[in-house]
């Protein structure tokens, strides 16, 4: 009895230690990486008053890069997201009524978006986004700029 007992114990130790080991986080190879990086937009500032213009950046507005190579993929092959247009989000929500704005739009060859965001007549407090929607589907949403007095 003490034999089973014994190896229904180590039995359990191999299971936690396999899981342990298999459970935490895994680090890339030295020397490898992404040769895809996910899409950003940014504010310039990370706070602002109502009726300012505050610069929001995007990078890596691309599409067509596989990681895996698995579509036929290359890093060469990466177009900039195109039909791209822009709703701004008040505390999470559409702002109505939505800023007047060229739509839709191409980002730059290399992937960057640049452009001078009016900051609307909101209370101080109200945490603006950027939804940046693709005509592929993909969506990209900034940082939060937070309004202030």
């Amino acid at each position: 009895m003490h034999r089973r007992l014994w190896m229904a114990a180590a039995a359990l130790m191999m299971v936690a230690g396999t899981a342990a080991g298999c459970g935490g986080p895994t680090e890339p190879a030295p020397g490898s990486a992404a040769s895809c990086t996910a899409p950003e937009l940014r504010w310039t500032e990370p706070t602002a008053r109502a009726g300012d213009d505050v610069l929001l950046e995007g990078a890596h507005l691309l599409t067509g890069c596989d990681d895996t190579g698995a579509d036929g993929t290359q890093d060469g092959d990466a177009a900039p997201l195109t039909g791209l247009t822009v709703t701004l989000l008040t505390d999470g929500a559409p702002y109505e009524p939505q800023p007047e704005q060229p739509q839709p739009f191409t980002a730059e060859p290399d992937g960057t978006f640049r452009a001078q965001m009016f900051v609307p007549d909101v209370d101080p407090g109200t945490e603006l986004e950027v939804e940046m929607t693709a005509d592929d589907g993909a969506v990209v949403r900034s940082d939060v700029l937070t309004v202030v007095e």
